[in-house]
């Protein structure tokens, strides 16, 4: 009906052809494990340290100076967690909406000026060089 298990009877064949024989793997898992240690070769590729990237780290630590020394640490990392509680409640004072409103309709004309004028004038070109054979 929906079952997909063999009888009861069945079952004892049904292990035995499906065991891995003493002699080796089946053929059907060789191609698995390939396939596996290809994947594993190719990702132990991806963090690899060439002979290059171990000697310019060896004359580093050899040839010593700045190039040696560790970076110091960013400014302020060694100060206290600022208090988050200390941090200004009320709201800062923000100019009046009628003033915010003129500031945005002169950048709005200021930018369609700019689209006016760039589509009169049109793109800037630039006269190609002089070849050289008509220099002589």
């Amino acid at each position: 009906m929906g079952m997909n298990a063999p009888p009861p009877r069945h079952r004892a064949q049904h292990a035995a052809a499906t065991a891995i024989s003493p002699a080796g793997p089946s053929k059907s898992l060789l191609p698995k494990s390939l396939l596996l240690g290809t994947v594993l070769l190719g990702l132990a590729g991806c963090g690899h340290r060439d002979a290059f990237d171990a000697t310019m780290d060896w004359w580093h630590q050899y040839e010593g100076g700045a190039i040696a020394r560790q970076r110091p640490p960013p400014p302020g990392a060694h100060d206290p967690y600022p208090a988050v509680g200390l941090t200004p409640t009320t709201p800062p004072v923000v100019p009046s909406a009628t003033l915010r409103q003129s500031v945005t309709e002169s950048l709005v004309e200021q930018r369609n000026l700019a689209h006016r004028q760039g589509a009169e004038i049109g793109a800037l070109t630039i006269a190609a060089p002089p070849s050289p054979t008509s220099a002589n």
